[in-house]
Protein backbone atom coordinates (compact mmCIF):
# COMPACT_ATOMS: atom_id res chain seq x y z
CA UNK A 1 0.00 0.00 0.00
CA UNK A 2 1.37 3.42 -0.94
CA UNK A 3 2.30 5.57 2.03
CA UNK A 4 0.34 8.85 2.13
CA UNK A 5 2.28 12.01 1.49
CA UNK A 6 1.81 15.08 3.69
CA UNK A 7 0.91 17.32 0.74
CA UNK A 8 -2.23 15.20 0.29
CA UNK A 9 -3.53 16.28 3.67
CA UNK A 10 -6.38 18.77 3.72
CA UNK A 11 -4.46 21.28 5.85
CA UNK A 12 -1.66 22.98 3.86
CA UNK A 13 0.11 23.87 7.11
CA UNK A 14 1.10 20.23 7.47
CA UNK A 15 2.71 20.19 4.03
CA UNK A 16 4.66 23.33 4.95
CA UNK A 17 5.77 21.75 8.24
CA UNK A 18 6.89 18.61 6.40
CA UNK A 19 9.02 20.70 4.04
CA UNK A 20 10.51 22.48 7.06
CA UNK A 21 11.41 19.17 8.72
CA UNK A 22 13.01 17.88 5.52
CA UNK A 23 14.93 21.17 5.17
CA UNK A 24 16.46 20.70 8.63
CA UNK A 25 17.36 17.08 7.94
CA UNK A 26 18.86 18.02 4.57
CA UNK A 27 21.03 20.58 6.37
CA UNK A 28 22.29 17.88 8.73
CA UNK A 29 20.19 18.99 11.69
CA UNK A 30 17.54 17.30 13.82
CA UNK A 31 14.03 18.81 13.73
CA UNK A 32 12.06 18.93 16.97
CA UNK A 33 8.34 18.71 17.52
CA UNK A 34 8.37 22.02 19.43
CA UNK A 35 10.08 23.75 16.52
CA UNK A 36 7.57 22.44 14.00
CA UNK A 37 4.60 23.25 16.23
CA UNK A 38 5.33 26.96 16.46
CA UNK A 39 2.17 28.86 15.47
CA UNK A 40 0.32 25.60 14.73
CA UNK A 41 -0.08 24.05 18.18
CA UNK A 42 -3.52 22.79 17.17
CA UNK A 43 -1.81 20.36 14.78
CA UNK A 44 0.70 18.95 17.30
CA UNK A 45 -0.82 15.41 17.28
CA UNK A 46 -0.53 15.21 13.48
CA UNK A 47 2.95 16.75 13.55
CA UNK A 48 4.34 13.89 15.62
CA UNK A 49 3.48 11.44 12.82
CA UNK A 50 4.70 13.90 10.20
CA UNK A 51 8.07 14.19 11.97
CA UNK A 52 8.43 10.39 11.96
CA UNK A 53 7.75 10.36 8.23
CA UNK A 54 10.28 13.13 7.56
CA UNK A 55 12.98 11.23 9.46
CA UNK A 56 12.21 8.09 7.47
CA UNK A 57 12.85 10.03 4.28
CA UNK A 58 16.47 10.40 5.36
CA UNK A 59 17.16 7.17 7.25
CA UNK A 60 14.65 4.56 6.10
CA UNK A 61 16.38 1.20 5.45
CA UNK A 62 16.42 0.02 1.86
CA UNK A 63 14.01 -2.90 1.60
CA UNK A 64 14.73 -3.22 -2.11
CA UNK A 65 16.90 -1.44 -4.62
CA UNK A 66 15.18 1.48 -6.34
CA UNK A 67 14.68 1.51 -10.09
CA UNK A 68 16.59 4.17 -12.02
CA UNK A 69 16.23 4.24 -15.84
CA UNK A 70 19.46 3.33 -17.60
CA UNK A 71 21.15 1.81 -14.55
CA UNK A 72 21.35 -1.63 -12.96
CA UNK A 73 21.84 -1.23 -9.22
CA UNK A 74 24.00 -3.81 -7.43
CA UNK A 75 24.20 -2.79 -3.77
CA UNK A 76 24.07 0.14 -1.39
CA UNK A 77 27.39 1.85 -0.73
CA UNK A 78 26.29 4.40 1.84
CA UNK A 79 23.89 7.12 2.83
CA UNK A 80 24.07 10.66 4.03
CA UNK A 81 21.80 13.68 4.26
CA UNK A 82 18.94 13.07 1.84
CA UNK A 83 20.76 10.77 -0.58
CA UNK A 84 21.48 7.07 -0.92
CA UNK A 85 24.54 5.97 -2.89
CA UNK A 86 24.56 2.68 -4.80
CA UNK A 87 27.11 0.77 -6.80
CA UNK A 88 25.51 0.49 -10.22
CA UNK A 89 26.23 -0.31 -13.84
CA UNK A 90 25.47 2.28 -16.51
CA UNK A 91 23.81 0.24 -19.23
CA UNK A 92 24.26 2.53 -22.23
CA UNK A 93 28.06 2.60 -21.90
CA UNK A 94 28.66 -1.13 -21.69
CA UNK A 95 27.88 -1.62 -18.04
CA UNK A 96 30.44 0.84 -16.68
CA UNK A 97 30.50 0.77 -12.88
CA UNK A 98 29.46 4.03 -11.27
CA UNK A 99 28.45 5.36 -7.88
CA UNK A 100 24.82 6.37 -8.27
CA UNK A 101 23.40 8.90 -5.82
CA UNK A 102 19.61 8.64 -5.59
CA UNK A 103 17.16 11.04 -3.97
CA UNK A 104 14.63 8.88 -2.05
CA UNK A 105 11.15 9.10 -3.51
CA UNK A 106 9.59 10.59 -0.39
CA UNK A 107 12.33 13.22 -0.19
CA UNK A 108 11.45 14.24 -3.73
CA UNK A 109 8.09 15.36 -2.34
CA UNK A 110 9.91 18.29 -0.74
CA UNK A 111 10.74 21.22 -3.02
CA UNK A 112 13.65 22.05 -0.72
CA UNK A 113 15.15 18.56 -1.09
CA UNK A 114 14.83 18.72 -4.89
CA UNK A 115 16.40 22.18 -4.87
CA UNK A 116 19.35 20.93 -2.80
CA UNK A 117 19.77 17.95 -5.12
CA UNK A 118 19.78 20.24 -8.17
CA UNK A 119 22.37 22.49 -6.48
CA UNK A 120 24.65 19.50 -5.86
CA UNK A 121 24.38 18.41 -9.51
CA UNK A 122 25.02 21.96 -10.71
CA UNK A 123 28.05 22.35 -8.45
CA UNK A 124 29.63 19.13 -9.67
CA UNK A 125 28.87 19.89 -13.30
CA UNK A 126 30.81 23.16 -12.98
CA UNK A 127 33.94 21.35 -11.85
CA UNK A 128 36.42 19.56 -14.06
CA UNK A 129 39.37 18.84 -11.80
CA UNK A 130 41.46 15.67 -11.43
CA UNK A 131 40.91 15.68 -7.65
CA UNK A 132 37.15 16.24 -7.62
CA UNK A 133 34.85 13.25 -8.12
CA UNK A 134 33.57 13.42 -11.70
CA UNK A 135 29.88 13.36 -12.60
CA UNK A 136 28.93 11.16 -15.57
CA UNK A 137 25.18 11.39 -16.02
CA UNK A 138 22.01 12.88 -14.51
CA UNK A 139 18.50 11.44 -14.28
CA UNK A 140 15.73 13.90 -13.46
CA UNK A 141 12.36 12.27 -13.97
CA UNK A 142 9.05 12.33 -12.14
CA UNK A 143 9.79 9.09 -10.26
CA UNK A 144 13.60 9.18 -10.20
CA UNK A 145 16.16 11.83 -9.30
CA UNK A 146 19.73 10.55 -9.47
CA UNK A 147 23.18 11.25 -10.79
CA UNK A 148 26.05 8.95 -11.65
CA UNK A 149 29.60 9.75 -10.61
CA UNK A 150 32.95 8.05 -10.68
CA UNK A 151 33.10 4.92 -8.55
CA UNK A 152 36.18 5.13 -6.34
CA UNK A 153 37.82 1.74 -5.85
CA UNK A 154 39.38 2.65 -2.51
CA UNK A 155 38.30 4.03 0.87
CA UNK A 156 37.80 7.39 2.54
CA UNK A 157 40.41 9.37 4.44
CA UNK A 158 38.29 8.89 7.56
CA UNK A 159 38.50 5.10 7.21
CA UNK A 160 42.26 5.23 6.77
CA UNK A 161 42.67 7.51 9.80
CA UNK A 162 40.63 5.07 11.91
CA UNK A 163 42.83 2.24 10.66
CA UNK A 164 45.94 4.10 11.83
CA UNK A 165 47.26 4.72 8.31
CA UNK A 166 48.13 8.38 8.93
CA UNK A 167 50.46 8.61 11.91
CA UNK A 168 53.15 11.20 12.65
CA UNK A 169 55.67 9.19 10.65
CA UNK A 170 53.66 9.97 7.51
CA UNK A 171 53.52 13.74 8.03
CA UNK A 172 54.95 14.47 4.58
CA UNK A 173 52.23 12.39 2.91
CA UNK A 174 49.55 14.12 4.99
CA UNK A 175 50.84 17.54 3.90
CA UNK A 176 50.89 16.46 0.26
CA UNK A 177 47.31 15.20 0.51
CA UNK A 178 46.19 18.46 2.13
CA UNK A 179 47.85 20.45 -0.66
CA UNK A 180 46.06 18.42 -3.35
CA UNK A 181 42.66 18.91 -1.70
CA UNK A 182 43.41 22.63 -1.17
CA UNK A 183 43.93 22.97 -4.92
CA UNK A 184 40.69 21.12 -5.60
CA UNK A 185 38.86 23.48 -3.25
CA UNK A 186 40.46 26.45 -4.95
CA UNK A 187 39.13 25.21 -8.30
CA UNK A 188 35.64 24.99 -6.76
CA UNK A 189 35.90 28.49 -5.31
CA UNK A 190 37.05 29.85 -8.68
CA UNK A 191 33.68 28.84 -10.20
CA UNK A 192 31.66 30.11 -7.26
CA UNK A 193 31.13 26.84 -5.37
CA UNK A 194 31.59 26.60 -1.58
CA UNK A 195 31.63 22.99 -0.34
CA UNK A 196 30.56 23.70 3.29
CA UNK A 197 31.28 20.15 4.52
CA UNK A 198 35.00 19.46 4.11
CA UNK A 199 35.92 16.54 6.38
CA UNK A 200 37.85 13.24 6.19
CA UNK A 201 34.83 11.15 5.20
CA UNK A 202 34.30 13.43 2.17
CA UNK A 203 37.82 12.85 0.88
CA UNK A 204 37.99 9.59 -1.06
CA UNK A 205 41.18 7.76 -1.94
CA UNK A 206 41.61 5.65 -5.06
CA UNK A 207 43.44 2.36 -4.65
CA UNK A 208 46.59 4.12 -5.92
CA UNK A 209 46.28 6.74 -3.16
CA UNK A 210 44.97 9.61 -5.30
CA UNK A 211 42.68 11.80 -3.13
CA UNK A 212 39.41 13.20 -4.44
CA UNK A 213 37.04 15.73 -2.92
CA UNK A 214 33.51 14.29 -2.82
CA UNK A 215 29.96 14.81 -1.54
CA UNK A 216 28.78 18.26 -2.56
CA UNK A 217 25.40 17.63 -0.93
CA UNK A 218 25.69 20.76 1.23
CA UNK A 219 27.45 22.87 -1.40
CA UNK A 220 26.32 26.37 -2.24
CA UNK A 221 27.00 27.99 -5.59
CA UNK A 222 26.52 31.54 -6.81
CA UNK A 223 23.22 30.63 -8.44
CA UNK A 224 21.67 29.24 -5.26
CA UNK A 225 23.25 31.50 -2.61
CA UNK A 226 20.46 34.06 -2.68
CA UNK A 227 17.87 31.36 -2.10
CA UNK A 228 19.71 29.75 0.83
CA UNK A 229 17.81 29.57 4.08
CA UNK A 230 19.33 31.81 6.74
CA UNK A 231 19.61 31.27 10.44
CA UNK A 232 20.26 27.51 10.38
CA UNK A 233 23.42 25.45 10.87
CA UNK A 234 24.80 23.69 7.79
CA UNK A 235 27.79 21.35 7.99
CA UNK A 236 29.47 19.00 10.47
CA UNK A 237 30.12 20.58 13.91
CA UNK A 238 33.61 19.13 14.45
CA UNK A 239 34.88 20.68 11.20
CA UNK A 240 32.65 23.74 10.92
CA UNK A 241 33.88 27.32 10.93
CA UNK A 242 32.52 29.70 13.60
CA UNK A 243 30.21 31.45 11.13
CA UNK A 244 28.64 28.08 10.27
CA UNK A 245 28.09 27.22 13.92
CA UNK A 246 26.40 30.58 14.43
CA UNK A 247 24.14 30.01 11.40
CA UNK A 248 25.45 33.13 9.64
CA UNK A 249 24.83 31.96 6.08
CA UNK A 250 25.62 35.40 4.67
CA UNK A 251 29.17 35.19 6.06
CA UNK A 252 29.99 31.80 4.52
CA UNK A 253 32.50 31.92 1.67
CA UNK A 254 35.72 30.24 0.51
CA UNK A 255 37.38 30.95 3.87
CA UNK A 256 34.84 28.66 5.51
CA UNK A 257 36.17 25.70 3.52
CA UNK A 258 39.77 26.72 4.28
CA UNK A 259 38.96 26.63 8.00
CA UNK A 260 37.50 23.12 7.68
CA UNK A 261 40.51 21.91 5.68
Amino acid sequence: MREPRPDEDSDPRLAAAFDRAVDILADGGEPSLDELAQDIEDLRPQLAELLRLAREVAVRPSESLPEVPGFELERELGRGGMGLVFLARQQRVGGRRVALKVLPQLAAASSRARERFATEVRALSKLAHPNVVAIHDVVLERDACAYAMEWIDGSSLAEQIRAGEFGVERAAQVCELALVIARALHAAHQVGVVHRDVKPSNILLRSDGTPLLADFGLARDDESASASRSGGFVGTPAYAAPEQLRGESGSIDARTDVYSL
